[in-house]
C-alpha cells in the first residue's frame, strides 16, 4: 500500500478532523507537514478563520519561506497551526500550500500542557504520513508533536525561553506564568530532536549544551524582496526607529529614557515606534506614562504594526534602527535594517553579536543601559559619515546571506538530507 496523498481535491475534514487522503505510489513528491504558528490572519477572508486575532506576529521566517518551499521542485508542502480562535476546522490550498488549520477548545492551553493541542495535530500528522516534520519554535506544542510524531523531524530554533526569562529577571521585569511551562518544553523537545535549524552561532551552542549529540544546520533569516528593492533616502530631521513586538522583554522603556537624553541636542528628532502591541498594560501603564514624565511624548509616533512595504520604507528614512532588546536569538529586523543600509544600534545579547560587528558593521550597547544607548545614538547622529560607513559593510554582508531563495534551497536539501539518513539506517525486511 503506498501511504496517502494529500491534494486539492481531498480536503475535506474526517470525524477526527484529519483531512480525507489517497493512495500514492514510489516517485511521488517528498511530504513535507510544518507544524508552526501560521498568522490566520491572511485568510480571515475564510469563514472558519474569520474572528482570528488581528495584533498577531507576521512570523516573516515562516510566512516567507512557505511558498518558496511549496515552490520546489518534488517537494510537497503541508502547514499545520492549532488556534482557539477559529470557529472550525479549515483545509485548503493556497500558492501550492496545504494548510491545515484545527480549532482547539478556549482553555488555558499552556496550564493543559497544550496536550489538546498535541492529540489534534497529531492526528493531522498520522493521517498525512509525511516524509518529514519541521517545527518552529521548542517552547510550545509545536516542537512537542514533532518529537513525539515518529517521524524525522527538524526544529527551527526561534526565541529561547530560559534565556529571555534569565535577560527579564536581571532587568527586574516580570515575566508571563505560562513561560514556566515554555521553559520545561524547551529543554525537554531540544533533548529529544535530532536535527535543528540554527539562525546564529548563539543558538548552536544553546543547543549543544542541551543535546551534544544534535546536529544543526545554519540558515540565515530570510528577508522580504521587498527590503532589496527599497532605496535609502533619510528624513531631513533625525528618526530614531523601532520595529518589533511592543512588549517589556524588547526594553521600549529603556529607548525611552535614551531618547528622552537626547532631547536638548536635538530638538527636532522623532522617535518611531512600529509594531503590534499584544501586552497593553505594559503600554498603557508604563511607555505611555513614561513618554509624558520624560517629556517626549510629542515626539513619539506610534505606528502600530505595518506591513513589510511599509516598514522597508521607514527603514530607508530612518537615521538609524535601535533594538534595545535583553534577549533575542535572530532578531529578523537586524537583518531587514541590514539589507537596506540602515545603521543599527542593538543590544549585545544572545545572538545579535553574531550579527553584528561592533563598531565595524554596527554598534553594540549593554542591555537596560540607557546613557549607553543615548552615546550610541549621538555617535551616529554626530556622525553620519560613521553611520554610513558602518551599515554600507553591514548591507554588503547581508544582502547575499538574507536572500530567501538561496536560504529555502539550503533548507530543502536538509529535508532530503534527513530522508536519506533514516531511509539508509532502516534495516531491509526480507520476505
Amino acid at each position: 500500500m503506498g501511504r496517502p496523498r494529500m491534494g486539492s481535491d481531498h480536503l475535506a475534514p474526517d470525524a477526527r478532523g484529519a483531512p480525507e487522503t489517497n493512495e500514492v505510489h514510489r516517485g511521488d513528491p517528498l511530504r513535507v507537514a510544518w507544524l508552526c504558528p501560521y498568522p490566520a490572519v491572511e485568510f480571515s477572508h475564510r469563514p472558519a478563520l474569520k474572528r482570528v486575532r488581528l495584533d498577531v506576529h507576521p512570523t516573516p521566517w515562516i510566512t516567507l519561506q512557505a511558498p518558496l518551499v511549496a515552490a520546489s521542485p518534488g517537494i510537497e508542502l503541508h502547514v499545520i497551526t492549532v488556534g482557539k480562535g477559529f470557529d472550525s476546522d479549515d483545509h485548503f490550498t493556497d500558492r501550492g500550500i496545504h494548510f491545515h488549520f484545527l480549532k482547539v477548545p478556549r482553555i488555558p492551553r499552556a496550564l493543559m500542557l497544550y496536550q489538546m493541542d498535541r492529540v489534534r495535530m497529531a492526528r493531522c500528522v498520522q493521517a498525512l504520513e509525511p516524509d518529514v516534520v519541521q517545527a518552529f519554535g521548542t517552547e510550545d506544542s509545536y516542537a512537542l508533536t514533532a518529537v513525539t510524531c515518529g517521524v524525522p523531524v527538524i526544529t527551527r530554533l526561534q526565541g529561547i525561553q530560559s534565556q529571555i526569562v534569565s535577560a527579564m529577571s536581571r532587568a527586574m521585569l516580570r515575566p508571563h506564568p505560562g513561560v514556566l511551562v515554555s521553559i520545561l518544553f524547551e529543554r525537554w523537545t531540544i533533548r529529544r530532536c535530532n536535527h535543528f535549524i540554527t539562525p546564529t552561532r548563539f543558538a548552536e551552542q544553546f543547543v549543544r549544551a542541551i543535546n551534544p549529540r544534535a546536529v544543526t544546520y545554519r540558515i540565515s533569516t530570510p528577508v522580504r524582496e521587498e527590503f532589496f528593492q527599497i532605496s535609502r533616502s533619510v528624513s531631513p530631521e533625525p528618526e530614531v526607529l523601532y520595529v518589533g513586538t511592543l512588549l517589556p522583554a524588547k526594553g521600549i522603556h529603556v529607548l525611552l529614557r535614551a531618547f528622552a537624553d537626547l532631547k536638548g541636542w536635538y530638538p527636532n528628532a522623532r522617535l518611531v515606534l512600529i509594531g503590534a502591541a499584544p501586552d497593553r498594560s505594559y503600554m498603557e501603564r508604563v511607555v505611555r506614562p513614561l513618554s509624558r514624565t520624560l517629556g517626549i511624548s510629542d515626539r513619539l509616533d506610534f505606528r502600530g504594526a505595518q506591513s513589510a512595504g511599509a516598514v522597508a520604507t521607514a527603514m530607508g528614512r530612518a537615521s538609524m534602527l535601535v533594538l534595545p532588546t535583553m534577549m533575542d536569538t535572530a532578531p529578523n529586523v537586524i537583518a531587514e535594517a541590514q539589507v537596506v543600509g540602515t545603521p543599527i544600534i542593538a543590544s549585545a545579547v544572545g545572538g545579535i553579536p553574531d550579527m553584528i560587528e561592533n563598531g565595524v558593521s554596527g554598534l553594540l550597547t549593554h542591555p537596560g543601559d540607557s546613557a549607553a544607548l543615548a552615546d550610541a545614538i549621538r555617535q551616529y547622529l554626530d556622525d553620519y559619515g560613521f553611520a554610513e560607513r558602518l551599515s554600507l559593510v553591514a548591507r554588503e554582508r547581508a544582502r547575499p546571506q538574507h536572500r530567501p531563495q538561496t536560504q529555502v534551497e539550503k533548507l530543502v536539501r536538509i529535508y532530503r538530507e534527513i530522508v536519506g539518513d533514516v531511509e539508509a539506517n532502516t534495516p531491509s525486511v526480507s520476505a
